[in-house]
C-alpha cells in the first residue's frame, strides 16, 4: 500500500492511499460502476449538550456496484472491534486472541428507511428490532428490514451526501455517506481483487500515555486507585513499571490492551 501526499485537496485532513496490489485487468471500462463511501468516526452525544465538534471522516472506501453491503462492513476499521473483552491485570503477558469482533458479530447498516442486518453468523442479533419497536410506539416509520450479505450496492436507492448509519458492537455508531457514484474509468484499477479498497484514511492524532505523554498508549486501566484518571492510558513501559513490581500487580485495577485508532 502506497501513501500519497496531494496538495490543494478538498479533504485536507485525509491521507490518500493506493491500494492497487493486483494488476490483472478483468473488469471492463464502462460496464461496472464504482461506489465511494465515507465512513466517519463514532462520537458520543449527550442529551442537553451541544456537540461543538462536527463528525470527522475516518476512511474512504471504494467498492464495485455488484459487491455486497458486507464487503463494506468488513473493510471498515474501528478500534472497538479489536478491544479485548477479558480483563488481564493479573497476567498481562497472557496470549489473548479473543477480540470483541469475534464475540459480538452483529451489526446493521441503515439506508433510506431500511435496516440491513448482518446474519452471516447464526448467533447474530437484530440490533434494529428495539429501534423499530420504539419508532412504531411513537408513530414513526414504517421501517423495512433487509439482509446485509444478500444486498448489492446496485440494488440500493441512495442520496449522495446524505448521512446514513452503520452500528456495531452494541452501540458503536458511525455515520456513512455515499460521496460518489460513477462508471469505471481507464485510470481506475481494473482488477476485481483490488475492490473494495481503502482510498484514504484520516490523519487523526494518537492517544498518548497519560504518565509520560510521549509514547502512544498500549494499555487502558479502570478503577485504578493509584492514578487520578479513570480510565487511564499507559504506554507499554509506564504500564509495567508503574503497576507491577517484579511482575506482581500493585494495587487494585482492571487492565485491558488498548488499540489506538492510528495503529489500524
Amino acid at each position: 500500500m502506497n501513501v500519497e501526499t496531494i496538495g490543494q485537496l478538498k479533504y485536507r485532513s485525509s491521507i490518500w492511499l493506493r491500494d492497487d496490489l493486483f494488476q490483472a485487468a478483468d473488469l471492463e471500462i464502462g460496464k461496472h460502476f464504482l461506489v465511494t463511501v465515507r465512513v466517519y468516526h463514532p462520537f458520543c452525544h449527550k442529551i442537553g449538550m451541544r456537540n461543538t465538534h462536527g463528525p470527522r471522516c475516518s476512511q474512504e472506501i471504494v467498492l464495485l456496484g455488484n459487491q455486497m453491503l458486507t464487503d463494506l462492513r468488513d473493510k471498515i476499521l474501528c478500534p472497538s472491534d479489536l478491544a479485548v473483552s477479558s480483563e488481564v491485570s493479573e497476567n498481562p503477558d497472557q496470549n489473548v486472541t479473543q477480540k470483541t469482533t469475534d464475540e459480538y458479530k452483529s451489526g446493521f447498516i441503515f439506508i433510506e428507511d431500511t435496516f440491513y442486518s448482518d446474519y452471516r453468523d447464526p448467533t447474530n442479533r437484530d440490533y434494529s428490532r428495539v429501534i423499530r419497536e420504539w419508532a412504531a410506539s411513537h408513530d414513526l416509520g414504517p421501517f423495512q428490514t433487509g439482509v446485509m450479505e444478500k444486498t448489492k450496492f446496485e440494488a440500493l436507492t441512495v442520496r449522495l451526501g446524505y448521512p446514513y448509519v452503520y452500528q456495531h458492537q452494541g452501540n458503536c455508531e458511525h455515520l456513512i455517506v455515499f460521496s460518489d457514484l460513477r462508471l469505471l474509468h481507464v485510470s481506475d484499477s481494473l482488477s476485481l481483487q483490488n475492490y473494495p479498497c481503502c482510498r484514504s484514511i484520516s490523519s487523526a492524532n494518537a492517544r498518548y500515555c497519560m504518565i509520560c505523554n510521549y509514547y502512544v498508549a498500549r494499555w487502558i486501566t479502570f478503577e485504578n486507585e493509584r492514578v487520578p484518571f479513570d480510565p487511564c492510558f499507559f504506554c507499554e513501559h509506564c504500564f509495567r513499571s508503574y503497576n507491577y513490581v517484579d511482575g506482581k500487580k500493585v494495587g487494585n485495577f482492571k487492565a485491558y490492551p488498548f488499540y489506538d485508532k492510528t495503529a489500524l
